[in-house]
């Protein structure tokens, strides 16, 4: 159901039959809002769905790239002891780590718009099936 621009997903409605004389499971109904501040949807708001699919993908594996690099410095960020090796590469991941913890908020908001996406295509997808 596609309506000014919101989105409303039925969850649950899967392929799966419920078993004989069982109560059907009740589906949940997720509400999204697509708006002009949302890059995605305005780069893909009238693409064919396969292209959409890719670069969903494409989104969640960037994102996916920047969170590990965010895991990366964070743990480097835990090396203990006295090594100069240790003691410069902290201090070159200093700069780095402040970018990424900056950016964090960014990096939330991507993760949000790229399930908000994900939840979308597959609704789309499960309806053409």
């Amino acid at each position: 159901d596609f309506q000014l621009n919101r989105v409303a997903i039925e969850e649950g409605a899967g392929a799966e039959p419920s078993p004989a004389g069982a109560r059907p499971k009740r589906k949940n109904r997720k509400t999204y809002d697509l708006t002009a501040a949302d890059k995605f949807w305005q780069k893909h708001k009238g693409s064919p769905f396969p292209e959409v699919a890719e670069s969903v993908q494409e989104e969640l594996d960037t994102y996916r790239a920047q969170e590990d690099e965010v895991k990366r410095l964070k743990s480097i960020m835990g090396l203990e002891g006295e090594d100069e090796g240790a003691i410069s590469m902290l201090s070159d991941n200093t700069a780095k780590l402040t970018s990424a913890v900056s950016s964090l908020p960014e990096l939330l908001e991507k993760k949000r718009l790229i399930d908000l996406h994900t939840n979308v295509a597959t609704a789309v997808l499960d309806h053409i099936k």
